[in-house]
């Protein structure tokens, strides 16, 4: 933070729908938008992306142009990649996470679809039954744009912490998905949440943070805010008696609600691109 400029603001958005109907291939699209002022330096990053009967879109509406020119593609253009086409040279990498890594995720979570919601739902009654989560305040009515919506002001409890993870963690070694899910658990780090480090930290965290649910009528969560408070270190001098806030806002919409995702008209395949572009040509995407 001793580097930062005390005018520093940057904010970012990352919006997302999908179209389940058909279960075998899930269309969806997807936007990033990100905006911030360094004090010398600003920027603005918007990028559209989204699938459509297995074939990927992509289309850069803003980015710097030092960075455009270097990746060759026009603005506002979407291009079209097709992880089953074959490129008509060999002078670039085609094992690409375009083109591997994310088909390869979509099939992992098509087959395994049901054990992860069993887990994720494992996961939430361990920690309504270890008692994990506690009331601020008590759940009040709030309008929030226009809606009455439910406002749940949360904290997680410290002394309820080892014991929601040992549960989870014998959950997982029973879940179908145990050798992938491992990584979500460590034994080792059980330790570490007994240690005074941790207890430390936590309470640091638990003082400059907060965590609020809002919710429908019915239950069902719209809205979660998760908010940090950074105290600049006396070594950021420009900082002085300033703090920085940090934002995270996930809301939800338009659940079960028709999706109209349509593959674009005018995209141009990116392997003409990577035909005349020498520094795509011999990167990896």
């Amino acid at each position: 933070m001793s580097e930062l400029p005390d005018t520093t603001k940057v904010s970012g958005s990352v919006s997302a729908q999908a179209n389940w109907v058909n279960k075998d291939s899930a269309d969806w699209k997807f936007n990033m938008d990100a905006t911030g002022d360094l004090g010398d330096l600003t920027y603005k990053v918007n990028i559209d992306a989204l699938r459509k009967a297995q074939i990927y879109y992509f289309r850069i509406n803003n980015m710097p142009g030092i960075f455009m020119s270097m990746l060759g593609f026009d603005k506002d253009q979407w291009i079209k990649v097709d992880p089953n086409e074959k490129p008509a040279t060999s002078s670039y990498d085609y094992n690409s996470s375009m083109t591997t890594g994310i088909p390869d995720t979509e099939k992992y979570y098509k087959e395994h679809r049901q054990e992860i919601e069993d887990l994720l739902q494992k996961m939430v009654t361990i920690a309504d039954n270890d008692n994990l989560i506690a009331f601020k305040d008590s759940p009040h009515p709030e309008s929030v744009g226009g809606k009455t919506l439910f406002r749940y002001d949360l904290q997680i409890k410290k002394d309820a912490i080892v014991k929601f993870y040992k549960d989870f963690e014998d959950a997982v070694s029973k879940s179908s998905l145990n050798d992938d899910a491992s990584m979500l658990v460590d034994s080792g780090y059980i330790n570490y949440l007994q240690s005074p480090e941790f207890s430390e930290i936590f309470d640091y965290y638990q003082k400059n943070t907060s965590l609020t649910l809002w919710a429908d009528s019915q239950g069902y969560p719209e809205i979660v805010s998760y908010d940090i408070r950074i105290v600049p270190p006396d070594s950021a001098t420009q900082l002085k008696d300033k703090q920085a806030d940090v934002n995270f806002t996930l809301k939800i919409g338009n659940i079960n609600e028709p999706v109209d995702i349509q593959a674009p008209k005018d995209a141009k395949d990116i392997y003409d691109y990577l035909k005349t572009n020498p520094y795509l040509s011999n990167s990896v995407l």
